[in-house]
């Protein structure tokens, strides 16, 4: 009798527990993980206290936390919002800086460059007002080369390529790139990609094309001169592979501080006239230049060709990783 009770015992036990589970389960999973907050950074919210208004802490923290949920990592932000309290920027210029942060997260922008510009401005000691314009402007570059980047031919672009071509895009337009020379060099790789080029190839050909874009305006090399040799370059079909010769090119003449408008020249010809990307490490640059005999070139920088695969150094840069964009 004892053994049968226990057995009727055991089969309920088993029963409740096959039903119990199947909702703890379902509750185990819709259950949202704590998000990260103020409450995980004590010392920032303990600099907040100390430095600002109640209200004006709160103001603060609720736009950090709102950067958070938004998915912009707190390493990008948590130094920002440190050194502008350190620095006694005003609550309303920082909840603007932490407003422009999250902007450019929720255009699904990277939200780096932006905040390191802040903290640029606030190591050269500018005033909060100056800080949120330098900001925006960046924010601003970043939006229109990803607005230019919907019309490309170019589906294989993964999401960290097309972050990192549009970082490529906001600093050519930092050093000295305006709209209508970035939108012509867009809209030359989508005329001449569609229907010329395999979707990888088209895929290599804007990659390359926006890396010769920043590095040629950090060269100091005209908008019009990088424009007019991105056109030849897209006239003559040339590949992702031949774009990066022709960057490699330029970064040579860089490095032996020739002059860039003549060298500019000097390459669009060489394109027009048929010369492919390839040919371009085999030109005596030096000759087509007449620079052989000229203050312009010195005797230890041989004929002009160039040489090895050293690429010389990127032009100017955005901040946190990529320099410093104005």
């Amino acid at each position: 009798m004892a053994t049968k009770n226990f057995q009727n015992l055991k089969n309920r036990f088993c029963l409740a527990i096959f039903m119990i589970f199947p909702v703890l389960l379902s509750m185990m999973l819709i259950t949202p993980a704590s998000a990260e907050g103020i409450q995980d950074h004590p010392q920032l919210r303990q600099m907040l206290t100390d430095q600002y208004r109640d209200q004006d802490r709160d103001r603060i923290i609720s736009q950090y936390e709102d950067c958070l949920d938004a998915g912009v990592p707190s390493g990008t932000i948590t130094p920002m919002v440190e050194n502008a309290a350190r620095a006694g920027v005003d609550a309303n210029h920082l909840e603007s800086m932490l407003q422009e942060v999250y902007k450019t997260k929720k255009y699904n922008l990277p939200p780096g460059p932006v905040a390191s510009k802040a903290m640029e401005g606030l190591v050269k000691n500018m005033d909060g007002r100056q800080i949120i314009t330098a900001m925006t402007r960046v924010r601003q570059r970043m939006e229109y080369a990803a607005q230019e980047m919907k019309g490309l031919n170019a589906p294989g672009i993964s999401e960290r390529e097309r972050h990192r071509m549009i970082l490529d895009t906001a600093e050519a337009m930092a050093s000295g790139m305006d709209r209508s020379h970035v939108h012509g060099i867009y809209k030359d790789l989508m005329d001449n990609g569609s229907g010329q080029f395999s979707r990888e190839e088209n895929r290599e050909r804007t990659m390359a094309t926006m890396e010769y874009m920043k590095r040629l305006s950090g060269y100091g090399v005209s908008p019009d001169q990088v424009a007019a040799i991105s056109r030849e370059m897209n006239r003559h079909r040339y590949t992702g592979e031949e774009i990066g010769q022709t960057t490699k090119a330029f970064s040579m003449a860089r490095s032996r501080s020739w002059n860039m408008a003549r060298f500019s020249q000097s390459v669009e010809s060489y394109i027009n006239n048929g010369g492919r990307g390839s040919g371009m490490g085999h030109m005596d640059w030096g000759s087509a230049m007449g620079m052989h005999n000229s203050k312009g070139m010195d005797s230890d920088h041989g004929s002009g060709s160039m040489g090895g695969d050293n690429d010389g150094g990127s032009g100017g840069g955005m901040g946190g990783g990529h320099g410093g964009m104005h």
